[in-house]
């Protein structure tokens, strides 16, 4: 059978999994619809080891495995990267409620053994103070340490939270971290959402970089007057492009504000293959 014969029969697949998703989720019990994915996960890993999804495995993966509100977000971004990746050291500073860490552990599983995943995830949960709201451009109070903690324990990865403002808890951890020789490969930016404090995660965890990490940062926002205050722009803007590889990601999004509509997209850096033969060759 030829090779694009094959996608088309997957892809007639996906849309008609996608049309029955719905309806029998909806009648079907919480506890057997993730016994069903489960299952299903099961399923394409035994397709991608007998080659059989090739070139379009990640559309193949994502049609079933995502939640809607995942799917063509600026979110999937994060997932499209660890698979096209195959990531499994993580790190996310803005874990919130879990959700998003939650399917980028169960993506890098894809390639690896899930004791064999790393997540490393960083917010203030019960820390939150009210003046961080406006102080940080938060949209809500994030949940509590133990509720995130158990969900994520559960996904069996290897599970690392750390609580507090991360001027304190990321030069701690990357201390510890750079003396164990430990090495990541993806990096996720959404915390405190001013620019002062994404220069400070940024100043920290570059120092972890080397030709394999990618760093993906959200909120970079279309609105000339917000980005003197909030978001990434000014960060990316000012990166040495002789260094680093830039990408502006889409989709971009539209969130509703009490001002006006506000366009985010997320970004994507890595340092440049011939910077990083430069760091190897010093040592």
């Amino acid at each position: 059978m030829r090779k694009s014969t094959l996608r088309n029969i997957l892809s007639l697949l996906l849309k008609l999994i996608a049309r029955i998703k719905v309806y029998l989720f909806s009648k079907i019990p919480q506890n057997q619809i993730v016994l069903l994915k489960e299952l299903y996960f099961r399923f394409l890993k035994f397709l991608k080891e007998i080659n059989l999804i090739m070139s379009n495995s990640y559309s193949f993966f994502s049609y079933f495995w995502y939640p809607y509100k995942l799917r063509d977000s600026r979110y999937e971004n994060l997932l499209r990267t660890i698979y096209k990746e195959k990531s499994c050291n993580l790190i996310e500073v803005g874990t919130s409620d879990g959700e998003h860490a939650y399917h980028m552990i169960k993506t890098a599983q894809i390639f690896h053994p899930i004791n064999k995943v790393n997540y490393y995830g960083f917010d203030l949960f019960e820390v939150f103070m009210e003046e961080d709201m406006g102080k940080e451009y938060y949209p809500k109070q994030p949940p509590k340490f133990k509720y995130v903690k158990n969900k994520l324990e559960a996904t069996k990865a290897n599970i690392y939270l750390y609580k507090g403002y991360t001027k304190d808890t990321l030069p701690k951890f990357i201390d510890t971290f750079k003396k164990e020789n430990h090495k990541i490969d993806f990096i996720f930016i959404d915390g405190g959402h001013s620019v002062n404090t994404i220069s400070l995660d940024w100043n920290n965890l570059k120092n972890l970089m080397d030709y394999n990490t990618v760093i993906i940062f959200d909120d970079y926002y279309d609105n000339d007057e917000i980005i003197q205050k909030y978001g990434c722009n000014l960060l990316i803007d000012s990166l040495n492009r002789d260094i680093y590889e830039i990408e502006i990601l889409k989709p971009q999004e539209q969130s509703l504000q009490d001002w006006g509509i506000l366009k985010i997209n997320m970004v994507k850096v890595r340092l440049k293959h011939q910077i990083q033969a430069e760091k190897n060759n010093k040592f």
